[in-house]
């Protein structure tokens, strides 16, 4: 039978992976309302630190069932983003993506395209 401290780890564990899939839901939603406002820096923004969560998750010997709890999280988020006022929404994506993060993200995306760019050319030849 687990202990108290290994139950408390447990549930723990398992409210981090539930706010972790809400914290996806919401950057994909805002990174959905950017391309649908034809924000490409925003969008590549929120696409940027969805990866970055993503890369900084470190899930233990039980993947698959913190994967889930994961996607139940991020489920019952969206369901949540997708009844509020797509408007209202956005404006709170946009006052999250302040001006200094927009120079930063608008100069890394031009570069990124300019790679994409380059490596397009180098493989027609």
């Amino acid at each position: 039978m687990p202990t108290y401290a290994e139950t408390s780890d447990v549930v723990k564990n398992n409210i981090e992976l539930k706010a972790l899939g809400n914290t996806l839901a919401n950057y994909d939603m805002c990174k959905s309302l950017a391309i649908q406002s034809g924000d490409k820096v925003m969008a590549y923004y929120y696409d940027e630190i969805h990866q970055l969560a993503m890369t900084e998750t470190k899930l233990g010997s039980e993947v698959d069932k913190q994967v889930k709890i994961i996607k139940d999280g991020y489920d019952k988020a969206s369901s949540v983003l997708n009844r509020i006022n797509s408007a209202g929404l956005y404006q709170l994506c946009l006052n999250r993506f302040d001006s200094v993060s927009r120079q930063y993200y608008t100069t890394k995306l031009a570069k990124a395209q300019l790679e994409k760019t380059k490596r397009a050319k180098s493989e027609l030849k």
